[in-house]
């Protein structure tokens, strides 16, 4: 797991700079569509995990 977050921080810590100046632009705009798709995924990961769960109980 330590390694995980030290690449996640590297990969955060390299980000370019026209990514940084983007974020000033239109930034609310982007975290509602990113909290939207994160809602979506969640959303379908539970659907799935309902499924899986109601096929898992059928097989006992």
């Amino acid at each position: 797991m330590a390694r995980l977050g030290l690449k996640a921080r590297l990969k955060i810590e390299t980000i370019p700079d026209k990514v940084s100046l983007r974020l000033g632009k239109d930034t609310s705009k982007d975290i509602d569509r990113m909290s939207q798709n994160i809602r979506t995924k969640l959303q379908l990961t539970k659907v799935f995990l309902s499924k899986h769960d109601t096929l898992a109980q059928c097989d006992k």
